[in-house]
């Protein structure tokens, strides 16, 4: 295992890109303690057996005396947060109906596994993009800026799927505008939680994509005032404001899913089939606003 190039850090540790036995892979480098060893072993175990096309595959793990090395599968096209930091990266409103379903999908798989996976902090850095291309050619595509080019097979995948458990919720609170900006009520104020954790912060990532922003709340986010955040959200309620001509089953999905009643919010499995309604209503509509084809005759 060889690490290379930075790719980033978050609230888990830093990703690298590596190679693996040949193969070109993206390595993580978490601290750990004799303390949390053991839950971090646990919960990288759980999620090394997490299969499907819309989360990122987990290769294996290495450790030595402080680090743990979680070996997954390499995504050229880097995550969510910054495509949205980036107004040229926009993609079609059709694209982003893909992206969404594809991580509602990847959701309720997790939700639907036995026992059920609470990733408890879903936001836009864990969202990672991926083409059917060749590494290589994804890359070539990025360094060139030819966004039109990706986006026509671009894909998401759900990461760090787990590792927030091996955190307390204080610790991601801690972690600023890494976490918090997208906690459900009920985890900012340390009360019981279930899945539906995910599904409040999914709406957020929906009003994020639709208006390409890269925080929800910034105004908050510029005060540096946790303390004032918590009581917009919880006892205020506030939202972020979803822009007027937004298509209405999205506006009912993102107020339906960031309701502060945990039991009002829907389960991904009635998400989905809502963006894929939205998403075939939208195609229909592009097809056949086009002029009518006519064959010029010699």
């Amino acid at each position: 295992m060889v690490l290379s190039t930075k790719l980033g850090s978050g609230t888990f540790g830093t990703v690298y890109k590596g190679s693996c036995r040949g193969n070109v892979v993206a390595i993580k480098v978490l601290k750990v303690t004799a303390m949390n060893l053991e839950d971090i072993l646990l919960e990288v175990g759980m999620m090394s057996h997490l299969r499907f096309q819309n989360i990122v595959t987990m290769h294996g793990v290495s450790f030595d005396d402080n680090h743990l090395y979680i070996i997954s599968e390499y995504l050229p096209c880097g995550d969510l947060e910054h495509w949205l930091m980036d107004k040229d990266k926009e993609i079609s409103f059709i694209t982003k109906l893909k992206i969404l379903k594809d991580v509602a999908m990847g959701m309720n798989w997790l939700h639907a596994s036995d026992p059920p996976v609470i990733h408890r902090d879903l936001k836009p850095a864990n969202v990672l993009l991926t083409t059917s291309r060749r590494p290589g050619d994804e890359e070539t595509l990025i360094k060139e800026k030819r966004t039109k080019e990706i986006e026509k097979d671009l894909m998401a995948k759900v990461t760090d799927m787990g590792l927030s458990k091996i955190m307390t919720i204080k610790q991601l609170k801690a972690d600023g505008a890494g976490s918090n900006l997208w906690m459900a009520p009920e985890l900012l104020k340390y009360q019981y939680y279930d899945e539906k954790v995910d599904v409040y912060s999914f709406s957020l990532l929906i009003w994020q994509v639709l208006t390409w922003t890269r925080n929800p709340y910034q105004d908050y986010l510029d005060r540096g005032d946790l303390d004032v955040f918590v009581e917009a959200v919880y006892y205020r309620r506030v939202r972020p404001e979803i822009p007027k001509g937004t298509h209405p089953r999205l506006v009912s999905l993102i107020q339906a899913g960031w309701a502060h009643q945990a039991k009002e919010r829907p389960h991904f499995s009635e998400i989905v089939p809502v963006l894929d309604d939205c998403l075939v209503s939208t195609l229909f509509k592009v097809i056949f606003c086009f002029p009518p084809f006519t064959a010029q005759i010699p």
